[in-house]
């Protein structure tokens, strides 16, 4: 798939032998994007992604945000530094968030690596890769310009990108950075403030994705709700997601929003969610505490009653709300009592689905700095366990409540006797899925809409079985 090309970009002079990138990319879905983008630029220099482990060229685009993912990264980089070893001529390049954090850093734990650079530097990756296949010096090559994503000075408006999720699902890039300066976040030091996409330049990519087969468009960005305002004097949210889904299909497109504020969440927004077919009435809500302390020591608004009422409202206005939050447990300022707190509200809100985050000091942060990271891991660990067990009963009930409806999906992947999809109340990668028993011969595709009866449901999965289409629900003719 390749998204955008407005202005497409002629194939460099790339030479005749080909060459293959094996490429890793960690965190979240906005670096997902980034790695996305990257690969295309790569593209055009003759490299072909490949999840073979043997390649001219090894690429990691890192995660540091909590302690688990900087683990994970170097975990990853150790297992490429290995394979580069077992491929005499192979290069390793270093890039994204942990890069950014650490930046020489890598380099000095890493000597094998022969490209290192921060997230400023996304955007050009081609031709810092053109200038380390040139370099014949031992030291890598380092470049560290000021924070930034691989849209921000991009030579394409729309830069094409190559597609690393499944091929009827799109992330949608709204804004680079972040204002917002909660205390325990490193994200404003490592992707810089707030830049937000025109909305023309964000149509015409979702148009461009659905029209190559894109059933799901997932609107992401550090804090969607924000969206806008610095390019527009105010957040400018609603407007993109009503002149987005003018453009789109009702039946045959689902949008999803996540990240949004829930401080600014508005009956404005809900008002989206109630009336524009195409967005999906799925509310991302990562409230990460509700104990009023804790949540000003955080650098963010409210407690545990205006939290409460923003879902209220959101459940008047939207028939059929999904709500997914997400906790943070552990915070330095969290005692005995602020926890009690957060359990008490995760009990009376009812999510249909809660991540919950233990607490990692992140250098440079605010919070770090000031209040360090008293609490113990292992109390912090027993924490977390308390919030999933209680949410795994809660969303049991839920989807015990659901055996026996009918839904639509989206197919996922398909087997001779089964598939996998989702419904709208399932994200990709954070949600469960829909298990449907076929018979033989079905003829279900991925990137099908189809309609289901539920059957049986657990904690995490619903299982079902297929329904003759009904109006709305016919199959999608596959190119």
């Amino acid at each position: 798939m390749k998204a955008g090309g407005l202005n497409p970009l002629s194939p460099l002079d790339v030479d005749d032998a080909p060459k293959r990138v094996h490429v890793v990319s960690l965190g979240c879905a906005k670096a997902l994007v980034d790695t996305e983008v990257m690969l295309a630029q790569l593209e055009r220099r003759g490299y072909s992604p490949t999840n073979d482990e043997e390649a001219e060229l090894y690429l990691i685009n890192t995660c540091g945000f909590l302690e688990e993912a900087l683990a994970e990264t170097f975990g990853e980089i150790e297992r490429l530094v290995e394979l580069k070893a077992a491929h005499p001529g192979s290069r390793l390049a270093v890039v994204g968030c942990a890069s950014e954090a650490l930046k020489g850093g890598i380099a000095e734990r890493f000597p094998q690596v022969d490209l290192v650079a921060g997230t400023g530097a996304l955007a050009r990756i081609g031709e810092l890769v053109d200038r380390m296949e040139r370099r014949r010096k031992a030291e890598p090559l380092l470049d560290f310009p000021p924070p930034g994503g691989a849209y921000d000075g991009n030579p394409d408006p729309l830069p094409e990108r190559v597609a690393l999720t499944l091929p009827h699902i799109a992330y949608l890039k709204l804004a680079e950075g972040c204002d917002l300066g909660c205390t325990f976040c490193a994200i404003p030091a490592l992707r810089g403030p707030q830049r937000s996409r025109p909305v023309e330049h964000l149509i015409a990519e979702a148009v461009s994705l659905v029209e190559e087969g894109v059933r799901e468009l997932i609107l992401v960005a550090q804090e969607t709700t924000a969206y806008g305002r610095d390019l527009y004097g105010e957040p400018s949210l609603v407007r993109l997601l009503t002149e987005l889904c003018l453009q789109l299909p009702e039946d045959d497109v689902w949008v999803r929003l996540l990240y949004p504020n829930p401080a600014r969440v508005d009956a404005e927004l809900l008002g989206c969610f109630a009336n524009l077919p195409q967005l999906v009435p799925y509310l991302d809500f990562p409230f990460q505490h509700a104990d009023g302390a804790v949540l000003r020591s955080m650098g963010r608004p409210g407690d545990a009653q205006t939290l409460s009422s923003v879902v209220a409202l959101a459940r008047e206005t939207v028939p059929g709300l999904v709500l997914r939050g997400t906790a943070l447990v552990g915070f330095p300022a969290e005692d005995g009592a602020a926890f009690d707190r957060l359990v008490r509200f995760v009990e009376e809100t009812g999510f249909d689905h809660l991540g919950v985050f233990t607490y990692s000091a992140r250098p440079g942060t605010r919070a770090a700095d000031e209040l360090g990271d008293p609490i113990s891991r292992e109390i912090k660990e027993l924490r977390a366990e308390a919030l999933h067990d209680l949410q795994e009963a809660v969303s049991l009930a839920r989807h015990d409540g659901l055996v026996g409806t009918q839904d639509d999906v989206l197919v996922d992947a398909v087997a001779a006797r089964g598939a996998v999809a989702r419904s709208r109340r399932f994200c990709p990668d954070v949600d469960g899925v829909v298990e449907v028993s076929l018979p033989e011969g079905h003829g279900w595709l991925p990137g099908d809409f189809r309609r289901v009866a539920y059957t049986a449901a657990g904690p995490y999965d619903l299982f079902a079985e297929p329904l003759n289409e009904g109006k709305g629900f016919k199959p999608l003719v596959s190119s």
